[in-house]
């Protein structure tokens, strides 16, 4: 029953996180709290093996993290997200402008 339970909670915990679009060292500390919780502390070779999702989700962010975060910036220093608003408020005014 406590498995049931366990597995619940964490389906929850995965939801939430998705839907809040948590980053990458969010999702792998809930997956190294579910390992820690599932397997009660204990350290034996399955359990080895059972951290290892936490430990590649762990190295997956820091590998593509810091190259990800500075691909997302202009080179003056703005966001990819400004200059795509800056856009689309331009293409805005001008279609206004061309209606009118």
């Amino acid at each position: 029953m406590a498995t049931v339970v366990l597995l619940l909670l964490a389906v929850g915990a995965f939801l939430a996180l998705g839907m809040a679009r948590a980053p990458m060292w969010a999702w792998a500390a809930a997956v190294g709290l579910l390992t820690l919780i599932a397997t009660h502390g204990n350290f034996g070779l399955l359990t080895w093996i059972a951290w290892l999702p936490f430990l590649a989700l762990m190295a997956l962010g820091w590998w593509i993290g810091r190259p990800l975060r500075r691909g997302l910036f202009t080179k003056d220093g703005r966001s990819l997200a400004d200059v795509l608003d800056e856009l689309a408020r331009e293409l805005k005014r001008r279609n206004d402008k061309a209606a009118s």
